[in-house]
């Protein structure tokens, strides 16, 4: 009996294989060849681990071939498994397989070395990880991965270098990430967006943090349009949505959706969330998002409870609070974490005067009602020095929930003593009229207006007079493309003649569309052709004053979608690098329809675009007009 059959034979009784039992290691060595062409590795390691070290020289040579000629991907990942959860054997042959696994990392020729290539990647990365290999050998490697390689192998290997980054950190992983976007966008840009949100979260200003955890929210959602079953980038998004939310003093009606979105999203994958059912390398990964959901969820907790004036199981309700108000370390985040969420939680105690008798009460006894000592002497100092900050600061924080009240009263005699429920009423009233939803007769118009802006309401650029701005220019582009699907040449004469033709250029666009502006939007500047915007010329400029939005206008023979108006992005955005990141692509399209033209529900739609090398979010509302137009008789 050879040995490939004793081995057979045991594995098929469920017996334990053994050296006794298949003829001792000189037996193994007399059929080598044979042995290194079955699948039987990982059983050739399980006998090392427990042989006698007369037999380790024979044993080891045997496993150094096999890595070399495993026959097959789960071959190899199995025996690499077990050969590194085995201390002794990985700290003894780990460096002579790195060559190995490295050779075999390079070779990708087809879908099986392709695997193969992705297991022996893994298995560099867990020896690294125990200190069998040198790591700068495997970071190396990593950042060396090309930008083409299959999508089998690029999404394992972009898992590992978000893992890598976690790790050792350093700007070549991230650059490899970026270039794997093209083969794994789904991995690598949810691998992006952690390590996006990281960096918001060691941020130390409020710009640099929120400006951060848009880009971030923006790469779990370019994640999750890639890959509709990718709920992990969900829940990160409907987290970032929640912080920020707490941040802005957002109602808990407001984070109940977003944290029902999160919930969804978990649920989706729990199976994931349970370390057991991961790789070990990745189980703390698996632990910090848990810990995030438990955050988000008690942020939504902290809403209702901050609201109330009293409390009726103080104690249990300001535990809670705590575990809130150190956000950054239930998460092990960066300080950014705390600027976000311990203001609320602090201004709240100082307003209201039932809340700071109970904190007054339950911080001077933190261990009689189980409250941790350090962290509640923490709050206690945040709310003191809230409580003696100047007047003029206390108002103007105080005021803050009521903005557009506090725009029209500011300075005048008497405005501070309104009641707190007089002053919330004006604040609603003024609301309803500030927030003009219906400005269009038309209720089509007025979704696609409420949905855009909606959309680009994650950009930090857009308030205040920037956002008057954009809405303003918005609302022209809108009626613009509906009144060019509907008026006829009896309407605007030969004007619009460009859109019947199959040779319509740029230029008839740019100048219809300029005419139409400059005849609407008289507050604004509007020119073409500007020079010296990007090292170039803008197709069409609005200024308002110091605030300024460029539209980019194309040519397009054929249908215009998503993915056509995608390779336009690298132009439009490049407007957006020294002004504000809001812009427009208008494309007119020039392609015959054998029956009408889209509605204008699927004309225009907004896009966010992340240039390479930038962690900043640039908004392009994408207009596309519809050319080659025939009348309705026609069809």
């Amino acid at each position: 009996m050879t040995v490939i059959d004793a081995i057979s034979r045991c594995l098929a009784q469920g017996e334990v294989v053994t050296l006794e039992r298949i003829g001792g290691a000189h037996r193994l060595a007399l059929e080598r060849d044979a042995l290194l062409q079955a699948p039987f590795l990982d059983v050739l390691v399980t006998m090392t681990v427990t042989a006698p070290e007369t037999d380790q020289a024979i044993l080891d040579s045997l496993l150094t071939d096999g890595f070399a000629a495993a026959p097959s991907p789960t071959v190899l990942r199995d025996a690499a498994h077990l050969l590194i959860e085995a201390p002794h054997l990985r700290d003894r042959l780990g460096r002579t397989l790195t060559p190995i696994l490295v050779d075999k990392v390079a070779d990708r020729s087809d879908p099986r070395t392709d695997l193969i290539a992705a297991y022996a990647l893994e298995a560099l990365f867990r020896l690294a990880l125990a200190d069998a290999m040198n790591p700068h050998r495997l970071l190396a490697l990593l950042t060396e991965i090309d930008g083409t390689p299959s999508e089998l192998f690029a999404a394992h290997a972009a898992k590992l270098l978000g893992a890598a980054f976690t790790q050792w950190g350093g700007s070549d992983l991230i650059a490899a990430l970026e270039r794997l976007l093209p083969s794994a966008e789904a991995e690598a840009a949810f691998e992006l967006g952690l390590i996006t949100l990281g960096d918001g979260l060691a941020q130390a200003s409020m710009p640099d943090i929120l400006g951060r955890l848009e880009a971030a929210q923006l790469l779990f959602r370019q994640a999750a349009w890639a890959d509709e079953d990718r709920a992990d980038a969900v829940a990160y998004d409907a987290i970032i949505d929640i912080i920020r939310g707490f941040w802005n003093e957002a109602g808990a009606a407001d984070l109940h959706a977003s944290l029902s979105r999160l919930e969804r999203a978990i649920t989706d994958r729990q199976a994931l969330l349970r370390a057991a059912s991961l790789p070990p390398w990745l189980a703390p990964r698996a632990d910090r998002e848990i810990a995030w959901v438990g955050l988000a969820r008690g942020a939504r907790r902290a809403v209702d409870d901050l609201s109330r004036p009293s409390w009726l199981n103080a104690a249990a309700t300001l535990n809670a609070l705590l575990a809130v108000y150190d956000a950054e370390r239930t998460v092990k985040a960066g300080p950014g974490l705390s600027l976000l969420m311990r203001p609320r939680i602090e201004a709240a105690f100082v307003r209201e005067r039932g809340l700071a008798e109970h904190l007054d009460r339950l911080l001077r006894e933190p261990d009689l009602f189980g409250i941790e000592a350090g962290l509640a002497t923490q709050l206690r100092t945040g709310v003191q020095r809230r409580s003696e900050e100047t007047e003029a600061s206390r108002k103007a924080e105080e005021n803050a929930s009521y903005p557009l009240l506090t725009s029209v009263l500011h300075g005048l005699p008497g405005a501070d003593q309104l009641p707190q429920i007089t002053a919330a009423a004006l604040e609603s009233a003024l609301g309803r009229q500030a927030n003009q939803a219906e400005r269009f007769t038309n209720p089509v118009i007025n979704q696609l207006f409420r949905e855009l802006t909606a959309a680009v309401a994650s950009c930090t650029d857009y308030q205040g007079e920037t956002k008057d701005g954009f809405d303003a220019l918005l609302a022209q582009i809108l009626m613009f493309c509906a009144d060019r699907q509907d008026a006829g040449r009896k309407q605007l004469g030969p004007r619009t003649d460009y859109l019947r033709a199959d040779d319509a250029k740029e230029g008839d666009l740019q100048s219809d569309l300029r005419q139409f502006i400059k005849g609407n939007l008289t507050t604004a500047e509007v020119l073409t052709e500007v020079d010296g915007i990007a090292t170039g010329r803008s197709d069409i400029y609005v200024g308002f004053g110091g605030v300024r939005f460029i539209s980019e206008l194309k040519r397009h023979f054929g249908a215009v979608d998503r993915e056509v108006a995608r390779s336009y992005f690298g132009q439009a955005g490049a407007y957006q690098a020294t002004n504000v990141r809001l812009g427009f692509l208008g494309i007119l399209e020039l392609v015959g329809r054998p029956g009408p033209p889209p509605t204008i529900a699927d004309c225009l739609w907004h896009t966010d675009y992340i240039p390479e090398g930038s962690t900043l979010a640039r908004h392009i509302i994408v207009f596309r007009v519809p050319g080659m137009l025939k009348t309705p008789s026609s069809l």
